[in-house]
């Protein structure tokens, strides 16, 4: 059986490394349009390359031919794309997804995919992704589920201005977060909520001072696969104090919008100059990433709060950054997992297709540590 990482990225490259070191295929191919990369991550990893164009239906199907399982590691807009020719090739699939309207339409092509025998999982990455299967869990366990709250955040080790910020993803998909709706549950029902508002002081002991705020993507699916029975659900970015109002600066002086202005005869987009003005002036340096999933409800006549929590920080050895780790390791993991052969069929959101169970296990084997608790409440 052989896997094949599209993309060779920093995510696509720390997927196809894990793949190849798991040992559970028999090949691992790694497709990408640039030959550089592709020449650098079969260096680090040992996995074989194919040259692919994924703007190429037929590039795409030629690779598609050299495996049983895809892991898309591409930008979100082509997941629905590859979702339709893995489908039309009786190929498993799953991708690191980043945007609910494209994953709606991947979820619309369930019956075709349970027609042809495969399994596609959208949304696998950290946070949509390990979240998602989190919290299923978390809520599976309590018989009334009241709140669930996900906070995630990918953070320098050491903090530096203005910002105390440096890029671990696109300056683009963090503007997106910080701007677009995000999607809630309110009393059992669906609610959009404005990003950056609802700040909170959250708290990770040996950590400074933290906040945390909502954006846009991190729920994903979950308001839609458990409106009705939780009653209130949100997803919040964890940063250093202060993070969020600097932020709301920026956009109050226009930086964020994509309506273009004049400057010097010249039309620009102030979005695109605050993107790369994070590019060029966010320091890079070492990082972290945190994570909580709560969940409080009653069970058994008991009202309880139960809890993952996560901190990870950049691995030294291998070089991969703590977000990298906890991006590409869990599409690793549910790749290999539809390698071995899931019982559900179709498009299904990892809430409801990835046992949870095995999936800790797994990545607790990659060292990433999710520690459970639980507070009963009088």
């Amino acid at each position: 059986m052989n896997a094949l990482v599209l993309g060779s990225g920093m995510m696509g490259y720390a997927a196809t490394y894990d793949l190849v070191k798991s040992g559970m295929f028999a090949k691992v191919y790694v497709g990408d349009i640039d030959a550089e990369k592709l020449d650098r991550v079969s260096k680090h990893t040992g996995a074989e390359t194919i040259k692919v164009n994924v703007n190429k239906t037929e590039s795409i199907k030629q690779a598609f031919k050299m495996a049983d399982v895809v892991l898309s590691a591409v930008p979100y807009f082509y997941n629905l794309k590859l979702t339709r020719i893995a489908i039309s090739m009786k190929k498993h699939m799953c991708d690191l997804g980043g945007n609910i309207d494209i994953v709606h339409e991947q979820l619309a092509l369930n019956e075709k995919a349970q027609r042809m025998g495969v399994t596609i999982i959208p949304d696998c990455g950290l946070a949509p992704g390990t979240v998602n299967i989190l919290a299923a869990k978390l809520i599976s366990m309590l018989e009334q589920a009241d709140d669930v709250k996900l906070r995630v955040g990918g953070l320098p080790q050491t903090p530096k201005p203005p910002l105390e910020y440096s890029l671990v993803f696109s300056a683009h998909g963090l503007i997106n977060e910080y701007m677009e709706k995000c999607i809630a549950l309110r009393n059992g029902e669906l609610a959009y909520l404005d990003p950056l508002e609802d700040l909170e002081q959250i708290h990770f002991d040996g950590l400074p001072e933290l906040e945390a705020f909502n954006t846009s993507g991190g729920s994903s699916t979950l308001p839609f696969t458990f409106r009705g029975r939780v009653k209130n659900l949100d997803y919040k970015t964890i940063r250093y104090a202060g993070h969020c109002e600097k932020i709301k600066l920026l956009f109050s002086l226009g930086l964020g919008t994509k309506d273009p202005i004049v400057v010097d005869n010249k039309k620009v987009v102030p979005r695109n100059v605050l993107a790369k003005l994070l590019e060029m002036h966010l320091p890079r340096s070492e990082d972290m990433v945190l994570l909580r999933v709560t969940a409080s409800g009653i069970t058994g006549g008991v009202k309880k709060t139960l809890a993952y929590e996560m901190i990870d920080k950049q691995d030294k050895n291998t070089g991969h950054t703590a977000m990298m780790r906890t991006t590409a390791y869990p599409a690793s993991v549910i790749a290999i997992m539809l390698g071995q052969g899931m019982p559900l069929k179709g498009v299904l959101p990892g809430e409801l297709a990835i046992n949870a169970d095995t999936f800790i296990t797994e990545l607790q084997k990659r060292g990433l540590k999710i520690q459970y608790s639980e507070q009963k409440h009088n």
